[in-house]
């Protein structure tokens, strides 16, 4: 009897844990407008035995999609490089996270601006749109931000958007 009770017992804790896993699983990403029509390209290196599955792919993999299949109506990059040393006038900071995305990055991903226009945040070279945390902490106030410059790894880049991190 203490045999059945306690497998029962597992196989239902089991089960409950997998259901929260894949309930977690499919809630990411779901505040974006257009959520159920964003996907990611992922690939297949393999060097020297190792297998790597990875979010990275070659640079205009985007347009080749678009090419080859015309149910795929538009495509953006995004390339995480990680920490960076960013200097905004005499001050230099160590940022964790910087990511560099194409001009289009806006009409896919939908943050709520607090400064700015995110249908032309990024149009243009060297420009950049940073959290509220991050307005704060460079330039003391967020709504301070917007046309002040920075500069990541020795380039000039203009603030044009503060978007909420909440």
């Amino acid at each position: 009897f203490f045999t059945i009770v306690f497998g029962l017992s597992v196989g239902m804790v089991v089960t409950l844990l997998i259901y929260i896993y894949v309930q977690e699983e499919k809630s990411f990403d779901k505040h974006h407008r257009q959520a159920e029509n964003i996907y990611r390209v992922n690939s297949i290196l393999e060097m020297e035995g190792k297998v790597d599955n990875t979010a990275k792919a070659g640079l205009n993999t985007g347009e080749a999609l678009m090419e080859f299949f015309p149910e795929v109506e538009a495509a953006t990059q995004v390339l995480n490089v990680g920490k960076q040393t960013i200097r905004v006038d005499a001050n230099i900071y160590a940022s964790e996270k910087v990511i560099y995305a194409d001009s289009n990055y806006f009409s896919f991903f939908t943050y709520p601006f607090l400064d700015g226009n995110a249908d032309e945040a990024l149009n243009g070279p060297n420009k950049v749109v940073i959290s509220k945390k991050v307005a704060s902490q460079f330039f003391g106030d967020p709504m301070r931000a917007i046309g002040k410059s920075m500069n990541v790894n020795k380039n000039d880049y203009q603030v044009t958007g503060v978007y909420d991190d909440r």
